[in-house]
């Protein structure tokens, strides 16, 4: 066949060279070449139109005819910049030509440039304006434009563009005669929309008709016949029919191959595919050589710059990640998606798959901060372009819970992951891969959040649609049947989990490698689990084993790595060998050091992130106590506490104040903004909407974050001043009086360290016996203490209110918990506080040295289930503890010697006494509801109350209050002192904006208190709830005193629950105590349960009267305290009434 072309060539270039046959010659010429081009045979008919002779020797029309015939030439080779000229000039010789040839000619040109991905709205545009005139706007050429129309906009808006097509194939049947060829290519970019809507069963269906037809009407060799067969391939990958796929995909390539050439962009494209399921085979080796030889081609052909070739680096960056060149790869990815971006733009849709593979890398390599923060920026481009259902839209949100479960924010992924699944269920069937994913990285969030059962149930069924669809030995599979394991472990069925993790690391070794990352996972989890179940010797073996594996393909830093290493650095220490536990867990904190400072992660994720890390310093200050080294016992121990307070704190010092009056308004714009934010994001309802704030959120972080920097860089005496520094042994002892002590309590997953130092030097460390089940035991003991007639308060409640119980359990720990669940086996009916304050106080007095005991004054430091309680109600020698001590609290060590900074500071400020706001209105109307969904379905709306919430009572003891310290501080109505309707959210925002708060050294704030445990950041202040204005719902919030500017020695809040919070490991109780201190308050009075009214007002008076006499805050709440106990009014004497008031700060 090849022999005869090259003969018809031959013998054409002949007769051209008569000329007498010259013009017959050129219309043959130009009738056989568009022969070869109907039948797809492009280099064939160029090579006939390359023996025409020049354009001077040949009529205009035929050079018309030639230049479109070459244009079409070209574009098929996929030649698209040098097809761009002929198709010019075809359509610059079109005067006289009629409007079907105009119409056709323009109709090429836009079919070129959206192949040379420039801009083809113009293009098209002129091209359908052209159609309509030639034939209306239903004939067949308007048709063919809104086929490429269709095709452009399924990228952008796939479910337009199958309305679009669908309306064209309708059409096209009512067409006369049968424009079969067109109807099918009509069919074929229906299948293509309905892919990009990962519609994949249908379009196998719809591509599978085109590709019959075409085969028929056409040839199985045409590039058309091959370009449907091609989708065919791609929507069997998609629908897990890898042997039907590779099947497919492969006669395509060597088809394509065949007739178009290696290094043809479709035959790229298809080589390209191949590679994927490759990958997904795991066969890296062939699937990286592969992928360097395309990049190649693609180099050659196209440039650097060209979408093909940068998408081609991309698929080559994944492929080397998998080998486990992981630094090579990342590098690369990120180099590439830079490209993409510079070249493309960050809305065009392969610009944003590139961000998206690159910032899978980062996520895979344990770069949270980094992939959160492209996923958060294709995010918005995605939802502005697509809206939030589009399923490129969905799919990074997807990304983003992954990223949030990761960094500890389950609860947020869990609501991700199920609005996620809603959608997509309107969308796909449930065998469906995106499906599956998502209930995959469900179950496994719900894992983490401790829910089991339900994870359980839910991998069980991903496992086995999984292994159906792909095989058992799948990666993804593979990924499930893991994920699987690891909640059997939780679920304590060990022999299960460990003979499933042995069988997933055998097929990984085997498969993918001894190196591989997925092998390293599974060396892991089931080293892990040995350890879990108690196969220490083994368990040991694996972790050292792959410890020094992750150290060496992924980094010593590595979140990984970190994690094995924890889990060696247990095990070492439980076997006694502290040593070698204090090594490892020393590179853990150096480690996690390292992300918190470099980890691009903003101040909110990287509470999350450091939370899930600082159990390790905690194991760290213990083992160090162990091995008798206190000062670093007192390093890890201060490393482990309110962190992000104390960088937020030391960068909102006085420095500020010598700063340029213009960078002073900046840095308070960014926080304001940044606060605002903070706000509303937990109160939003739509999942995508609460993302984009998020990311808004974390941008300004970033601004400011980088803002601070460069003053820091820029001012000495400011970096100097906000310059972080941690407390040690030397500061803490300056910091109390001889007598004084300091009690630093670190908590573990099994171990109570106590750190002391008094102010006479003397210090050293206690580790008290271990108390079973001790964090539901002081919760029982707050809530007894919190209720009115303690236990029997519980017992016999009040009509509406349940009936709890309290047990003792054989362990010797407490329990409460609803009658109705009835009687606990072995334990024994609870019916006096008494019984429960004993063992305590047992357990707790008696660990303490003789120093602590003997001295005075005891600033303590708790840590976990210990600050939910009032230490002081323990007793000793028959006494509370507040009768012979005065007792205050501290975040931390480092955060005390921050408030007393402050509190010097701010002594030579010229400030008025006191502020007081209290005694609001509260409306008596029952405020509407606003129903929640999605990732917020538990918050209510901003303007909407609390949780369980239906109205404020208002607060007869506030008004008394108020007039007390009205006559003690001589306070006056509208100037420091606000009551009424003008206790107001709006006078308050006014204070603050026109900077009066800076003004007082004391500010009392008599009103309720909301706890939003899940939500911190919306706990806050009820003010009045009436006559609000526009934009108020009468709440201060945490996230807003956050960012206020005070420079107060003290801020009392008398109202319900303000001193309790969410408490994060690593930050202490976020809330209003993180707050105000962040704010710039120095100390705090707050409430750890709901005040008695009747008699708040007494207590508050007598405190200040102390405190107006010279005494210290914490002095004066103490005090005010044993006066209480020692009161003649029984009432007064219960905990009940002076315990709940903490005080935190110096």
């Amino acid at each position: 066949m090849s022999k005869l072309r090259r003969s018809i060539v031959v013998a054409i270039s002949v007769l051209l060279a008569s000329p007498v046959f010259a013009q017959q010659a050129i219309d043959a010429v130009i009738a056989q070449a568009r022969q070869f081009t109907d039948r797809g045979e492009y280099r064939q008919s160029l090579a006939i139109l390359d023996g025409l002779p020049g354009t001077a020797a040949m009529q205009r029309t035929d050079q018309r005819a030639a230049a479109v015939i070459r244009a079409e030439d070209l574009w098929g080779e996929g030649r698209f910049d040098e097809a761009a000229a002929p198709a010019q000039a075809a359509l610059d010789a079109s005067d006289g030509v009629s409007k079907g040839d105009l119409a056709d000619t323009l109709l090429l040109i836009a079919r070129i440039a959206v192949s040379r991905e420039a801009p083809p709205a113009e293009a098209l545009g002129r091209a359908l304006q052209a159609a309509v005139e030639a034939d209306g706007p239903d004939g067949l050429r308007a048709l063919r434009v809104k086929d490429r129309v269709a095709l452009v906009f399924s990228t952008s808006d796939p479910a337009q563009a199958e309305q679009t097509i669908r309306d064209v194939i309708a059409k096209a049947d009512l067409l006369p005669g049968d424009p079969a060829r067109d109807k099918l290519r009509f069919r074929n970019t229906l299948g293509i929309t309905l892919l990009r809507q990962s519609k994949f069963e249908a379009a196998k269906d719809t591509l599978t008709a085109a590709y019959k037809g075409r085969l028929s009407l056409l040839s199985q060799t045409h590039p058309e016949t091959l370009e449907s067969e091609h989708n065919l391939g791609y929507a069997l990958r998609r629908l897990g029919a890898t042997q039907e796929a590779d099947t497919v995909l492969e006669d395509v390539r060597r088809l394509r191959t065949q007739v178009l050439g290696a290094d043809h962009p479709d035959t790229l494209v298809t080589r390209t595919l191949i590679v994927r399921q490759l990958i997904d085979k795991s066969q890296f080796d062939a699937a990286l050589a592969e992928m360097r030889a395309i990049t190649d081609i693609l180099s050659a052909r196209f440039g650097a710059d060209n979408v093909r070739r940068i998408e081609a680096q991309t698929d080559m960056a994944d492929v080397l990640f998998r080998v486990g060149r992981v630094s090579e790869a990342i590098d690369m990815a990120g180099q590439t998606y830079s490209l993409a971006v510079k070249a493309l733009g960050e809305d065009k849709p392969s610009a944003m798959n590139i961000g998206h593979q690159y910032a899978g890398l980062l996520y895979q390599a344990g770069r949270y901060g980094e992939a959160l923060q492209i996923y958060q920026r294709i995010l918005r481009t995605s939802s502005a372009l697509y809206g939030d259902s589009n399923i490129d839209t969905i799919a990074t949100l997807h990304n983003i819970a992954a990223v949030l479960s990761d960094l500890g924010r389950n609860d947020d992924a869990i609501e991700a992951y199920r609005y996620i699944d809603d959608v997509l269920a309107k969308q796909l069937p449930d065998s469906h891969p995106s499906r599956l994913s998502v209930l995959n990285n469900l179950a496994q969030s719900l894992r983490n959040a401790g829910r089991y059962d339900e994870a359980l149930e839910i991998i069980t069924r991903v496992v086995l649609r999984r292994t159906e669809a792909l095989g058992a030995e799948n990666q993804l599979t593979l990924v499930s049947r893991s994920n699987q394991a690891a909640i059997l472990a939780a679920l304590g069925r060990y022999p299960e989990a460990i003979a499933a993790h042995r069988q997933i690391y055998a097929i990984r070794a085997r498969v993918f490698g001894e190196t591989h990352l997925d092998t390293l996972k599974s060396l892991h989890n089931l080293a892990s689990t040995l350890a879990e179940a108690g196969q220490r010797v083994e368990a040991r073996r694996l972790f050292e084993q792959v410890c020094a594996l992750r150290t060496r393909y992924l980094g010593p830093n590595n979140v990984d790595t970190v994690i094995s290493l924890r889990g060696l650095a247990g095990l070492l220490a439980e076997d006694g060998d502290l040593e070698g536990a204090r090594t490892l867990y020393r590179r853990i904190v150096d480690a996690a050091e390292a992300l918190r400072t470099n980890g691009g992660l903003p101040d909110t994720l990287r509470r999350s992130f450091f939370s899930t890390i600082t159990p390790a310093y905690k194991s760290l200050a213990i083992v160090e106590a162990r091995l008798g080294n206190f000062d670093a016992a007192l390093r890890a121990a201060e490393l482990s506490k309110a962190r992000t307070l104390i960088e937020t704190s030391s960068a909102r010092g006085t420095a500020r104040n010598a700063l340029p009056e213009s960078d002073r308004a900046t840095l308070s714009d960014f926080e304001f903004r940044i606060s605002v934010l903070d706000g509303r994001i937990p109160t939003v309802t739509d999942v995508a909407l609460r993302a984009d704030l998020e990311a808004q959120r974390n941008g300004l972080a970033a601004s400011f974050a980088a803002f601070d920097a460069g003053l820091r860089s820029k001012h000495a005496f400011y970096r100097e001043a906000t310059a972080f520094r941690l407390a040690d042994a030397k500061d803490a002892t300056a910091l109390v009086s001889d007598d004084d002590v300091l009690l630093d309590f670190v908590q573990s997953d099994t171990d109570l360290l106590l750190i002391w130092i008094d102010g006479k030097g003397r210090k050293g460390t206690a580790i008290l016996a271990p108390y079973p089940n001790l964090s539901a035991t002081l919760e029982a003991y707050r809530i007894a203490l919190a209720t009115p007639d303690g236990v029997s308060g519980l017992r016999y409640p009040p009509p509406g209110r349940p009936r709890r119980l309290l047990w003792k359990l054989n362990d010797g720990s407490y329990r409460l918990q609803a009658d109705e669940s009835g009687a606990i086996d072995g334990a024994k009916l609870v019916n006096d506080i008494e019984a429960i304050r004993l063992d305590l106080s047992s357990w707790f007095v008696t660990a303490l040295p003789a120093e602590v005991r003997a001295a005075r004054r005891w600033h303590v430091s708790p840590d976990g289930p210990l600050a939910s309680i009032p230490i002081e109600t323990l007793k000793a020698d028959g006494a509370y503890l507040i009768e012979t001590h005065d007792i205050s609290s501290i975040q931390s060590i480092s955060l005390m010697a921050l408030s007393r900074d402050r509190l010097k500071r701010y002594a030579g400020l010229g400030r008025s006494q006191m502020l007081a706001v209290g005694d609001p209105v509260y409306s008596n109307e029952p405020l509407s509801e606003k129903a929640a969904s999605g990732i917020d379905a538990a918050v209510r709306a901003a303007s909407a109350l609390p949780t369980g919430q239906i109205t404020w009572s208002n607060l007869p003891g506030s008004a008394e209050e108020l007039k007390k310290l009205a006559s003690l501080f001589g306070l006056k109505a509208g100037d420091d002192l606000f009551s009424g309707n003008d206790a107001s959210e709006s006078n308050v925002r006014r204070l603050q904006h026109e900077g009066a708060l800076q003004r007082y050294r004391y500010l009392i704030f008599s009103t309720h208190g909301y706890l939003d445990q899940r939500n911190p950041e919306l706990s806050g202040i009820v003010l009045s709830q009436t006559n609000l204005t526009e934009g108020d719902d009468g709440y201060l919030r945490a996230s807003e005193l956050s960012a206020y500017d005070f420079r107060s020695d003290l801020v009392v809040i008398s109202g319900c629950e303000t001193g309790v919070g969410k408490w994060v490991s690593g930050e202490g109780i976020l809330g209003l105590p993180f707050a105000l201190f962040a704010g710039g308050n120095a100390s705090t009075i707050l409430t750890l349960w709901p005040v008695q009214d009747e008699s708040t007002a007494q207590f508050v008076e007598r405190f200040f009267r102390k405190l107006k006499d010279g005494a210290t805050p914490s002095v004066a709440l103490s005090e005010t305290k044993r006066e209480f106990i020692l009161s003649d009014n029984p009432a007064q004497r219960l905990p009940l009434v002076w315990a709940p008031f903490v005080y935190y700060g110096d």
